[in-house]
């Protein structure tokens, strides 16, 4: 009677349960590397073993040796608000539940109006439909908002090269200083100075004066060119 709430694999291949007794209850335990793996009455690979799964685990000196999990499956439909790329990644949908996060499957299917696609594809505001098996995402498909090209120049306000966004103020047509948040990724867009010397995100700083190039779409702007014009 466990609920499996996440499985680790870095630095170490760990799951972390949550149960009625307090021995368990929001511990981690290490993962055997021979364990043995049964899904919804059959032999599985550990990689169909998701967060959200109910499960009977055996343990062997501490270590889990078996799994046997159980899971249901759902649809939830809504908007994609955030998209979390790391080693684990996980997407925040706005659904009519609310703001939810749901961590992705390493091998869940994506598609994006009607093709194959990547985590990367996605942008905030597209509509997502989203199966969950227990709460883990295996497969994602979305329609992806229509995009604008568009250009903003001003001075850099505060750069997070870690989260991948800078921004910039400048005035708008009617004379009003606007603060504009722009959406950038060293792998995405392309850094240079005025006179053709590329940089990257981590060497923008504050009081810059800069030319963004990129695409507006549903009021979040990603910048694909970002040009340097005064220090």
């Amino acid at each position: 009677n466990a609920i499996i709430e996440e499985i680790l694999i870095d630095p170490d291949f760990e799951m972390r349960i949550s149960h009625t007794n307090d021995n368990y209850d929001g511990k981690t335990f290490p993962i055997s590397d021979d364990v043995k793996v049964f899904k919804n009455d059959d032999t599985a690979e550990f990689s169909s073993i998701y967060a959200g799964d109910k499960a009977t685990i055996t343990f062997t000196y501490g270590v889990i040796t078996a799994v046997e999990a159980y899971s249901t499956t759902k649809t939830v439909e809504g908007t994609i608000k955030q998209i979390i790329i790391s080693a684990t990644p996980s997407i925040v949908v706005n659904s009519k539940s609310g703001e939810d996060t749901y961590p992705v499957a390493s091998g869940a299917t994506v598609i994006v109006n009607g093709e194959a696609g990547t985590l990367y594809d996605f942008r905030i505001g597209d509509s997502v439909k989203i199966t969950l098996e227990s709460q883990t995402v295996t497969k994602i498909s979305s329609t992806t908002a229509q995009s604008a090209s568009g250009k903003v120049e001003g001075t850099i306000t505060a750069v997070n090269a870690a989260y991948g966004f800078i921004k910039v103020s400048y005035k708008n047509d009617d004379e009003y200083v606007v603060e504009e948040t722009i959406y950038c990724k060293d792998n995405t867009t392309t850094v240079m100075t005025s006179d053709g010397v590329t940089k990257k995100i981590k060497d923008l700083a504050e009081g810059q004066v800069v030319t963004v190039h990129g695409t507006s779409s549903n009021g979040a702007f990603s910048a694909k060119i970002i040009i340097i014009s005064a220090a």
